[in-house]
């Protein structure tokens, strides 16, 4: 099988700091001996560790960075069960996109909406624009009280 990565991203990776202890582990094991399961990684590094089922947790790291990818699926070597197989890439790593609150997630959303509102030029595009907008300001009002001081939920 070919490989998926470089020399030049593999040094990269092992010299930028942006990786942790663990994490670098887990893309060499696969630069070397990839592709791999989750439990294969975990049954080849864990022999020398007091670690040794927390590795394949890195992959989902690995795989925001950039730096690993899924490239199949096959019978566990350990298991036989059907596995996610992954392998590292020619990427060098980027940092990930941070995780946004539901507030931040929608005002990026609304602002979105708001814009293309305002290049739009059909009227059935812009009419379902506005509707979406009325939505989200709806998710962003606190709940509305029924008459009996019950809240309402907003959906």
């Amino acid at each position: 099988m070919s490989r998926h990565t470089s020399v030049e991203a593999f040094r990269d990776i092992n010299s930028s700091g942006k990786l942790g202890e663990m994490q670098i582990k887990v893309y060499n094991a696969l630069y070397q001996k990839g592709p791999l399961t989750g439990r294969e990684l975990d049954q080849m590094l864990g022999r020398h560790s007091d670690k040794a089922a927390s590795f394949h947790k890195r992959l989902a790291e690995l795989k925001r960075w950039g730096v690993v990818i899924e490239v199949g699926e096959r019978p566990d070597k350990f298991t036989g069960q059907n596995s996610i197989e992954w392998d590292v890439t020619a990427n060098k790593p980027v940092d990930p996109l941070p995780r946004l609150s539901l507030k931040s997630r929608i005002d990026l959303a609304m602002g979105i909406l708001t814009e293309m509102g305002n290049v739009v030029q059909d009227a059935f595009v812009r009419s379902a624009l506005d509707r979406a907008l009325v939505a989200l300001e709806g998710k962003l009002s606190p709940p509305k009280k029924s008459k009996k001081g019950e809240q309402l939920s907003l959906v």
